[in-house]
């Protein structure tokens, strides 16, 4: 007998209806929405945030560029305004630059957010006006950060000399983790860069990388700053003993997210003959390390 016949087109109907109802309750709600921000409405919210995330757990290299002088009660307050006042200003002079907020829509909170540069063209095609730590008083801290800032950015700038969407900064608040804002931001980004037919890059902590391999990206180079000097001053002693070691990992997802064993080119530091297939003893001994960091095991 049919199934139709045993089980009438009416009673499916009530028992698929029942079954979506069912499913519709037990879906978490996510009151999350993602837009562009308001400079003028959005960026002290916004850039507080960003302190709070990054300090929750703690990332020495967010120091690089958000520096704490002192230890009086209002140094971290001190510090905060001339970071915000300063990233505002990085946003409004550069052309790439597209900031991103989630926010708590019952609460009207800012929760989450990134820094996304939308390069049209090759971004390393003109200095960086940025290589200069000019946020750190002349000396041995400002001559290490800048070297810092150096190493941090070479990896990139070797290889990735093309159009790309760029993932310069993304956080979110720690009370809100787990629960889809980052989901958000990375999804914005992966339909923008398959608009544009570009590839997409970022730096990546260890924290991050487990959402950013959920979305297609790859770990092509594991990259450790470590400034160096030959006479180093008080000055340069402190700030390597409060940063301390710095690891960061670059991840590329090619255009269109469509990678083929075997057959899609990653890329590499340095030029090779043939060019290095995407896949590899290289890339499985970063995965490995990556694992390790993660269960808390040595990586020596």
């Amino acid at each position: 007998m049919p199934f139709t016949a045993r089980f009438p087109v009416r009673r499916l109907v009530v028992v698929y209806l029942t079954v979506l109802s069912v499913l519709t309750i037990c879906q978490p709600s996510m009151p999350f929405e993602l837009k562009e921000i308001d400079p003028r409405a959005d960026f002290d919210e916004l850039i507080a945030c960003e302190w709070d995330s990054y300090e929750n757990p703690y990332q020495p290299f967010f120091r690089l560029f958000c520096p704490v002088f002192g230890t009086g009660p209002n140094a971290r307050a001190e510090g905060l305004k001339e970071a915000t006042k300063r990233q505002l200003e990085w946003h409004q002079s550069d052309p790439t630059s597209y900031w991103q907020k989630v926010t708590d829509t019952e609460t009207g909170k800012i929760i989450a957010g990134a820094l996304w540069k939308i390069c049209k063209t090759n971004p390393f095609e003109h200095p960086d006006e940025h290589s200069e730590a000019y946020w750190y008083p002349a000396g041995g801290q400002r001559e290490f950060v800048n070297q810092a800032l150096e190493q941090f950015d070479a990896p990139r700038a070797k290889m990735a000399q093309r159009p790309q969407l760029y993932l310069n900064i993304i956080f979110t608040h720690p009370h809100y983790r787990r629960k889809g804002a980052g989901d958000l931001i990375m999804q914005w980004g992966l339909k923008k860069a398959d608009e544009m037919g570009v590839e997409m890059w970022l730096d990546a902590t260890v924290y991050g990388i487990p959402l950013y391999k959920k979305y297609g990206f790859r770990i092509v180079h594991e990259n450790t700053l470590h400034p160096k000097t030959d006479k180093p001053n008080d000055e340069w002693k402190k700030i390597e003993g409060e940063l301390k070691t710095m690891t960061m990992w670059q991840m590329w997802r090619p255009i269109g997210g469509k990678f083929e064993e075997g057959k899609t080119i990653q890329p590499v530091m340095e030029p090779q003959t043939p060019p290095r297939i995407g896949t590899g003893e290289q890339r499985q001994s970063w995965d490995a390390r990556y694992d390790r960091l993660m269960s808390g095991a040595s990586t020596e």
